[in-house]
């Protein structure tokens, strides 16, 4: 029992450092190295929630859309109220041309954020690429009300 127990110490210590060096490439720009070292990371510990949407945002900046889709669906089976993951979702959705769905997401988290800026950006450009232009319009005019220096 007790060697077990060291065993899951060291499963545990190594899925920090295969994510913390999944960090360290993001930090550089090396997406493929950094959701490689992700991938060991959950191998040894799935359970590991923001591992899932670091995952998803390296494979996301890849240009690998569909696999972050299903990185961050992922993490969010594991804490569906995961901000990072559901923020993360709605730009993998958009990337994968899914904009029903990321419209449906960005309406649900503007509702619980109706101050942040980019959820609105994000959602006019979604209504945009529907062909809703008016909601667009609206959206980003939002966007710049509540921060003119990023919209």
């Amino acid at each position: 029992a007790a060697a077990a127990g060291v065993d899951q110490i060291a499963a545990d210590l190594m899925a920090v450092l295969h994510a913390r060096l999944g960090g360290a490439y993001m930090e550089v720009w090396r997406f493929g190295a950094a959701a490689a070292q992700y991938k060991s990371a959950l191998r040894l510990k799935p359970a590991l929630v923001g591992c899932w949407s670091n995952l998803g945002d390296a494979q996301l900046q890849a240009g690998n859309a569909k696999d972050a889709v299903l990185s961050y669906l992922e993490a969010l089976k594991l804490n569906p109220a995961h901000w990072p993951s559901r923020t993360g979702l709605a730009k993998a959705l958009m990337a994968a041309k899914q904009y029903f769905m990321a419209k449906a997401l960005l309406v649900d988290l503007t509702e619980e954020r109706p101050l942040d800026g980019q959820l609105r950006h994000q959602l006019g450009k979604t209504c945009y690429r529907l062909d809703d232009l008016d909601e667009a319009l609206r959206h980003f005019d939002a966007s710049f009300a509540l921060d003119s220096r990023r919209a």
